[in-house]
């Protein structure tokens, strides 16, 4: 997906003024509750006209202000799933999916497996859970054959069960090659397991479009998060699984000659398979070396990017190594008692409980 966009609209009190450049399969739109994310999905999908500004997508202008062009919502190709699933109250689960299928059933088998809908084919939409309901809407956007599908929240609301099975089943979407996603969400779980990429919102404008595993280095995506504490988000291939645990082969590039073996808590990955977490910086600590006598099994040879403050008596560390940013938080007085600078080598200790998050597969 190739989204242009720099639009401006005047919503009452509110101002979105978003600018957007970027290209990936799931480009995430994600801030606090207010930040205008769903507002910049309308105006994608064409169910709010902005004043000013430009839509490009896949380099198709939808949206030109001054040459007053405004493709229409149904004329896009862009599916939509609302928070709220929206289905047709008269028709069945199966007359939903085929309402959005039109006169093409060629995928309809197919979307029915993927998402799970065998049993619920027969059923009214009255009689469905939320996370059901969500599912149906879903298969009904993908049988419209959209060149892009919005997905608002879609998890917002679920029980854990639920939520885990739906995330699942939007992971098999990407997984099995289905339309570009557009991904609203203010949970990091979710970013870390779908999105390629993450265009990060406050107040009604964009403030950046990064990589996941670059956005967390902007303050605002750690408070749109919740976070406590900074975070760095790594990749790694599965190589084996032991007693409760997972080594990955971690770094970002495997021609950059720097390269670690990490344990996580088992997870559910077959070798071979690019897996992503996050660690927080307070599960980090800094060696001068790298010692051996210690119950901590991850120890990465990094070099200290930059150290700033970051709170009474703290400060944050930026370490490089293996392709990343990696994210410590040290006390002012280890800081001097181990003598850390920019520049000086050192050894980053993460143990495999202090892993948070969910795990993406990134098949």
């Amino acid at each position: 997906m190739s989204l242009d966009i720099a639009i401006c609209a005047q919503l009452g009190g509110f101002k979105l003024d978003a600018q957007i450049d970027t290209q990936g399969q799931v480009t995430a739109l994600f801030g606090r509750s207010g930040a205008g994310k769903s507002s910049l999905a309308r105006a994608i999908a064409g169910l709010l006209r902005p004043q000013s500004g430009h839509i490009r997508l896949n380099g198709e202008t939808l949206f030109d202000a001054k040459a007053r062009l405004h493709v229409p919502p149904w004329k896009r190709q862009i599916g939509y799933v609302f928070q709220d699933a929206r289905l047709f109250p008269h028709l069945s689960v199966l007359q939903n999916l085929t309402y959005g299928a039109g006169s093409n059933l060629s995928g309809l088998d197919q979307t029915i497996a993927l998402l799970g809908l065998e049993t619920l084919l027969q059923r009214s939409p009255d009689g469905l859970s939320g996370g059901e309901a969500r599912r149906v809407a879903i298969g009904r956007a993908l049988l419209s054959q959209p060149r892009l599908l919005i997905l608002d929240e879609p998890l917002s609301g679920l029980d854990g069960a639920r939520r885990l099975r739906l995330l699942d089943c939007l992971e098999q979407i990407k997984i099995t090659g289905g339309p570009d996603i557009l991904y609203i969400s203010h949970d990091l779980d979710e970013l870390i397991r779908l999105a390629d990429q993450v265009t990060l919102m406050a107040g009604g404008k964009t403030l950046t479009t990064q990589p996941i595993e670059q956005v967390f280095e902007h303050p605002e995506a750690g408070l749109a998060a919740g976070l406590k504490a900074p975070i760095s988000i790594l990749t790694g291939t599965v190589l084996d699984h032991g007693e409760g645990t997972t080594r990955l082969l971690l770094g970002s590039k495997p021609d950059n000659g720097q390269q670690a073996v990490f344990t996580l808590p088992r997870i559910d990955a077959d070798p071979g398979h690019r897996v992503r977490f996050y660690v927080e910086a307070s599960d980090i600590a800094i060696a001068l070396t790298n010692p051996t006598d210690t119950s901590v099994q991850n120890r990465l040879t990094v070099e200290i990017d930059t150290i700033e403050p970051f709170g009474a008596g703290t400060l944050l560390v930026t370490l490089s190594g293996y392709g990343y940013k990696i994210r410590a938080l040290v006390t002012s007085q280890a800081l001097r008692n181990l003598g850390l600078r920019n520049g000086l080598c050192v050894t980053a200790m993460i143990k495999a409980v202090a892993k948070v998050g969910l795990n993406s597969i990134d098949r």
